[in-house]
């Protein structure tokens, strides 16, 4: 079974899981406010909301993967600390919900990196 040095490991990495995800979500979520607030309140040139926007959609997706990681790392704490089972089936279906939005905040990136290609391609090729 588990012993008592495996758990206090489990414990210690839940909390530092815990301090890192509510950190980038923080972070992410300020820095999300203030892209909404800029393309609000300031007059952005119509090229330049799209990158705008596909920057907002990563500090996005990156806070709700991290605000699902923190409910996740919370739920693991609780069970280290009261021996509690979270074995349901909201519990599987967070964790295919977290691999979902691994892959969602990655092809974030590769939208905004495909974007950037053809951005450059159409610039330097008189053919597009």
């Amino acid at each position: 079974m588990i012993n008592n040095q495996t758990k206090t490991n489990g414990f210690m990495l839940s909390l530092v899981s815990l301090g890192f995800n509510t950190f980038a979500g923080l972070i992410s979520g300020i820095i999300f406010l203030i892209i909404i607030y800029h393309l609000y309140y300031n007059h952005v040139k119509r090229e330049d909301k799209i990158t705008v926007v596909l920057c907002s959609h990563i500090y996005l997706t990156i806070l709700i993967y991290s605000s699902m990681l923190i409910s996740m790392n919370v739920r693991s704490i609780l069970g280290d600390l009261y021996n509690q089972s979270f074995d349901s089936s909201w519990c599987i279906f967070s964790g295919y919900l977290a691999i979902v939005m691994l892959g969602m905040l990655y092809m974030t990136f590769v939208n905004q990196a495909f974007y950037r290609l053809i951005r450059i391609a159409y610039f330097q090729n008189g053919r597009f």
